[in-house]
């Protein structure tokens, strides 16, 4: 996989979950980071729910598009659950949308089904 094919998957999904983090929800105190059970993804959120920053460990390249779309998932879920409590609006599955056969075709894969 290219950089430039690392960058455009992290940017599509930057910004599939920053739609997901605007859903309403009632007005928590302050922000907070989540992170993923293997530490290959941490997510911050604001206290609004916004999505502030992902950060990827440089061990990355280990996952494939399934695993790192799920290492996202939990680092956002992470964070919204240490800000609210927990997400009242869960963050959809990126795993069988466009965006994720995009992906799959991006890293030559093709779509999973």
């Amino acid at each position: 996989m290219h950089s430039e094919d690392l960058t455009a998957l992290f940017a599509g999904i930057a910004g599939r979950l920053q739609g997901a983090a605007a859903a309403p929800v009632s007005a928590p105190t302050e922000g907070a980071t989540g992170e993923d059970p293997d530490g290959f993804v941490r997510v911050t959120v604001d206290a609004r729910g916004i999505l502030g920053d992902i950060v990827y460990d440089d061990a990355i390249d280990e996952l494939d598009a399934d695993e790192l779309a799920s290492a996202v998932l939990a680092a956002t879920n992470a964070a919204y659950a240490a800000a609210r409590g927990a997400r009242t609006t869960p963050v959809a599955d990126l795993g069988r949308s466009e965006f994720s056969a995009a992906a799959w075709r991006a890293m030559g894969m093709g779509a999973k089904e």
